[in-house]
Parts: structure tokens; C-alpha cells; sequence
């Protein structure tokens, strides 16, 4: 489409919803100018639910997370993703799994003894790697007490 300036210069286009975009815009060459052309890449980002079935659980029972992963409005199928386990900022590790047809996940954890109650915060993500062109995936997260067993 076209876009026509202002008595400023500025003009406005919106650019539609959808997958990544290369917008470019160009101005045709006239008597004085040659041809000047701009680009601008719109990346996509997912959009990542993450639900944990308890918030407080004793060691060694089991959580599962659930969730779901949408880019664009579309739902992924057989989409590599993680679970990030965190404790005062710090990274402990992950568990893997995978999205199913309609989008969503379901990953159990098994939780570690542990001899006083602790705050974790867990959140899904998904990498560019398995989501290229894409850019990364992150959800909210959420907090689980885990109290000693």
C-alpha cells in the first residue's frame, strides 16, 4: 500500500496483525533525489500460559505444569519447550517437554527433599532456536512453597 506525508514529513501506516514482518518503505527517484528506501523487521513473540496444579507442595510429591504456547493467534503443535525452575534468582534447571496439537503442555516435576520450606518460581519458555524466525517465548511466573516432606 501506499502512505501520503504530512506538511511535517511524517506519515502513519499500520502494519497488519500476523506473522514477522519486513516492512520497507521507499520514495521513488524525482528530478532532485534518487530513490531512498528504509526497513524495518516486526518479530513476532509467543504468547506462553503457565498454570502449576499446587502452590504449595511437600517434598518428594509431584506438580504439574500446564499451559499453552500462541504465536499469532495459531496454535503450535510438537513445539520444543521448558519449564525453568528458580530459587533467589538464581537458575537451579529445567524440565522439557513439548506442545501437543492443540497448543498446549503438560510436564509433571518430580520435587527434591528438602529439609525447610523454600520459595521456587518456575516459568515456560521457549526458545528462538525451536521457534525460528521467531523471538523468544516467555510466560509469567509462578510460585510454589515447597514445604519438608
Amino acid at each position: 500500500g501506499s502512505a501520503v506525508t504530512g506538511k511535517d514529513g511524517s506519515y502513519l501506516r499500520r502494519v497488519p496483525p500476523g506473522f514477522n514482518r519486513r516492512v520497507v518503505v521507499a520514495m521513488p527517484d524525482t528530478d532532485l533525489l534518487r530513490t531512498v528506501e528504509a526497513s524495518a523487521v516486526f518479530m513476532t513473540r509467543s504468547k506462553i500460559t503457565l498454570k502449576v496444579s499446587r502452590r504449595r507442595v511437600r517434598s518428594g510429591r509431584r506438580l504439574v505444569f500446564k499451559g499453552r504456547v500462541v504465536l499469532g493467534g495459531e496454535k503450535l503443535s510438537n513445539l520444543g519447550l521448558h519449564v525453568q525452575i528458580m530459587h533467589s534468582g538464581t537458575s537451579l534447571s529445567e524440565v522439557d517437554g513439548y506442545t501437543a496439537p492443540d497448543g498446549t503442555f503438560t510436564i509433571p516435576l518430580q520435587v527434591r527433599d528438602y529439609s525447610r520450606p523454600l520459595r521456587f518460581r518456575y516459568v515456560a519458555k521457549v526458545s528462538r532456536a525451536s521457534m525460528w524466525p521467531y523471538v523468544e517465548g516467555v510466560s509469567r511466573p509462578v510460585t510454589v512453597v515447597v514445604v519438608p516432606g
